[in-house]
């Protein structure tokens, strides 16, 4: 029995991997907004590990988010349901290396499409999940990276997790709501310009000499 769980273990990860070949790179949270279809603050209501709907990965994990604030998607229930490979059934436990894991309480601001990706629906999978945290001494709602480390400001894109001067605080979730939304504008508005340059000039009115 257990020569052959070591075996599924294996087969799992190589099954896994041309996803997290495609995704598995780093991406700036610029490129993670854009890929996403909804961001969402949301609080884990419930864990349910479930088999796997083809049996290349045996288990996924079907992860209730509530208490929802939408930024971006259209998300029109009170909840909303999405599946990450790996979990544990039974006597069977898959680990997918880098698919982050959730539990009841976690509370969140989740980058997904499901579409993209059947293992991951998390953008980026790790990257496109950050933890919210009441982090002492400060008690206010502050962003984590989906390993729990506190995230202090963005350069280049991507999360600065050390503080660059003494007392820094870490970012606050508001402020964290405030970039995704300026990214969200932003690229609605290149969006529309791309469109503009597509449209065909406007037709002269009149014509006579």
């Amino acid at each position: 029995m257990k020569r052959s769980a070591v075996g599924l273990v294996v087969a799992v990860v190589l099954l896994a991997a041309p996803a997290r070949a495609t995704w598995i790179r780093r991406l700036s949270l610029a490129q993670v907004e854009s890929y996403a279809s909804e961001i969402f603050t949301g609080t884990v209501r419930s864990v349910k590990c479930v088999r796997g709907p083809s049996g290349k990965i045996p288990v996924f994990t079907e992860v209730v988010f509530d208490h929802l604030d939408v930024l971006k998607g259209r998300i029109t229930g009170a909840t909303v349901t999405y599946s990450f490979a790996g979990g544990r059934l039974g006597r069977q436990r898959v680990e997918v290396l880098g698919v982050p894991a959730f539990e009841i309480g976690d509370r969140v601001v989740l980058f997904a499409n499901a579409r993209l990706d059947p293992v991951c629906p998390a953008i980026g999978w790790e990257q496109g999940r950050y933890r919210v945290e009441r982090l002492a001494p400060w008690g206010e709602e502050m962003v984590c990276d989906s390993r729990g480390r506190p995230v202090y400001s963005f350069e280049n894109g991507r999360p600065v997790l050390s503080p660059e001067r003494k007392g820094e605080r870490p970012m606050l979730l508001s402020a964290f709501r405030d970039r995704i939304e300026g990214l969200i504008r932003a690229r609605e508005a290149r969006e529309r310009e791309r469109e503009k340059g597509k449209a065909p000039p406007p037709e002269k009115k009149g014509g006579g000499r």
